[in-house]
C-alpha cells in the first residue's frame, strides 16, 4: 500500500527503505519465495523396469538433461518474478536468454568451418560462402585488428583506393578518425605513455 506524504521518523528502518519523493510504503514487504529447483524429479514418468534396465551412461545423460530442465525452469520463474518490478529510475526488464537452438543465428557449425578453413578455394564451396564473405571483406575493409582490440571506423574503405561503400555513404556527420594508439612518453622517466590528447595520429615513418 503506498501513501503519498512523509514518513512520520525519517530514521526508521522501514523508511529508510520506502523513502522516496514525498512517496513511500507503510506496509513491509513480503518475504521473498524460495525457488522450487525440483520441477522435474529423479526418474519422473519412468517404470521401475526402465530404472533397472539403465546403465551409468544413461543414468548421467538423464540426470543432466533434469538439471537442465530444472534450471531452465527455475531461471524462467524468476525473470517472471523480477520483471516489471519498480526500480529508483524506472521498472527492471528481465528476460531469459533463448536456448542455443531457438536463436536467431543457428548457423554454429558452419561458420566455425568458414573461419577455420584458409584455402578461398575451399571457403567457395562451403554452405553459405556468399553471406560469410561479405562480412569477411566488410570487417577486412573497414576494421583494424590488434593483440587486444578491433577498431571499425566509416570510411576506411577508401583507404585502399576503392570507392566508398553504400554503407559508409549514408554517414550524415563529419569525418572521424582512429583513436590514437599508445604512444611512449620519452620526457618522463621510467614507462609511461603521451596523454590521449598529446599522442600523435601516426608515427615517424607517417603511417
Amino acid at each position: 500500500m503506498l501513501s503519498r506524504g512523509k514518513a512520520k521518523r525519517a530514521t526508521s528502518i522501514q523508511a529508510k527503505r520506502h523513502k522516496g519523493r514525498s512517496l513511500f510504503c507503510c506496509k513491509e514487504p513480503p518475504k521473498t519465495e524460495t525457488l522450487n529447483w525440483e520441477h522435474y524429479k529423479r526418474f519422473e514418468n519412468m517404470s521401475e523396469e526402465d530404472i533397472e534396465a539403465l546403465t551409468l551412461q544413461d543414468y548421467e545423460k538423464l540426470e543432466k538433461e533434469r538439471m537442465e530442465k530444472n534450471a531452465w525452469k527455475a531461471a524462467g520463474e524468476l525473470a517472471e518474478r523480477v520483471d516489471g518490478e519498480p526500480a529508483p529510475h524506472g521498472f527492471i526488464s528481465c528476460s531469459v536468454t533463448p536456448r542455443e537452438y531457438e536463436q536467431f543465428y543457428w548457423d554454429k557449425e558452419q561458420l566455425s568451418a568458414y573461419a577455420s578453413t584458409k584455402a578461398q578455394s575451399a571457403k567457395e564451396k562451403l554452405p553459405g560462402h556468399g553471406y560469410y564473405s561479405k562480412i569477411d571483406h566488410f570487417f577486412a575493409d573497414h576494421c583494424k585488428r590488434g593483440e587486444l582490440y578491433i577498431e571499425f571506423l566509416k570510411g576506411a574503405c577508401e583507404e585502399s583506393g576503392n570507392e566508398c561503400c553504400a554503407f559508409c555513404k549514408e554517414w550524415s556527420g563529419p569525418q572521424t578518425g582512429y583513436v590514437p594508439r599508445p604512444y611512449p612518453d620519452y620526457n618522463k622517466e621510467g614507462h609511461h605513455y603521451m596523454d590521449a590528447s598529446k599522442t600523435p595520429l601516426s608515427g615517424t615513418d607517417g603511417k
